[in-house]
């Protein structure tokens, strides 16, 4: 989506647009995430003296896979951010800069229009959760037979127990070698 800065400046300085992003499959913490159906917001542009100051707010869905089960599941999304623009010199591709210590990081573009399909991207995909998953109390697959817990117990019988870790358990309180009655 294109912001005419020109049109901002007729308007005094502010403008509301509605948004309506459709967003492409992107990778995301080694896994596809898909978005199935355009993110809907606003998009306020005010005229600063330096720039042009964007706060978007979206909402909408993306596909995740659980972290634990790997089953897919709608992970709703709810999003608000602030993005300042600055001109930037004629010719050159805008790039994220970083003022001083003291400024507002910002972006720059070409002084007569501002992108923001890759902006609202990169927002999108730092909101997602590192480890995604289909619900808090999640019990993820059986490590042997890999059945998805969540929807019973698997069959595969209790694991052996390694006799390697016997001294450690006589260690533990409760243990034999505790002392307890």
């Amino acid at each position: 989506m294109r912001l005419d800065v020109a049109e901002l400046e007729r308007e005094g300085g502010l403008r509301r647009v509605p948004l309506t992003v459709c967003l492409d499959a992107a990778e995301a913490g080694g896994d596809v995430v898909a978005f199935p159906s355009p993110l809907r917001g606003e998009a306020e542009a005010v005229a600063t003296k330096d720039g042009v100051t964007v706060h978007v707010t979206l909402t909408g869905e993306a596909l995740l896979r659980c972290a634990r089960c790997l089953q897919s599941f709608g992970y709703p999304l709810r999003l608000s951010f602030a993005e300042h623009f600055r001109p930037g010199p004629p010719g050159v591709e805008p790039a994220a800069l970083q003022g001083g210590e003291d400024e507002v990081p910002y972006v720059t573009y070409d002084g007569k229009s501002i992108e923001l399909d890759e902006v609202i991207r990169q927002h999108v995909l730092l909101a997602l959760p590192m480890k995604p998953l289909c619900r808090a109390d999640c019990l993820g697959l059986c490590p042997r037979c890999g059945k998805n817990l969540n929807e019973g117990p698997c069959t595969c019988g209790s694991e052996e127990e390694d006799p390697r870790w016997a001294p450690l358990r006589q260690l533990s309180p409760g243990g034999p070698g505790d002392g307890q009655v």
